[in-house]
């Protein structure tokens, strides 16, 4: 039997795993909208695809290709926020940065120090 704490757990992971999906299936739809247009596959039909990849589906080659692509994508996206997120707390938490933006600021330099020749 689970303990108090991971039931906890499991509700909260629960609560957050839905709008997570929604907001996932939306950026990879929207994006297959702007590719394909008039030939965009439908909200439900990606989700039944990224949900069971190795089932039938009614996606195209190109709009399965795509639809992985952009998933792939989006999860990139928030891996990296992620990570940058918790550079920002250990930055403040060690006294280097005292705000967001000085953060930004910060990255934004290094990235520019790369750049340059």
């Amino acid at each position: 039997m689970f303990s108090f704490q991971q039931k906890s757990y499991s509700r909260l992971a629960k609560r957050f795993a839905r709008p997570a999906e929604e907001e996932t299936i939306s950026y990879v739809t929207e994006e297959l909208s702007q590719m394909l247009g008039d030939e965009a596959p439908s909200a439900d039909a990606v989700r039944s695809y990224l949900v069971h990849p190795y089932r039938k589906t009614t996606l195209t080659r190109q709009a399965q290709l795509l639809a992985t692509d952009k998933l792939l994508e989006f999860a990139e996206i928030n891996f990296r926020t992620c990570c940058d997120m918790l550079r920002y707390h250990m930055m403040r938490d060690a006294g280097l940065v005292d705000s967001v933006d000085e953060f930004i600021r910060l990255l934004q330099s290094r990235k520019s120090q790369k750049t340059d020749p």
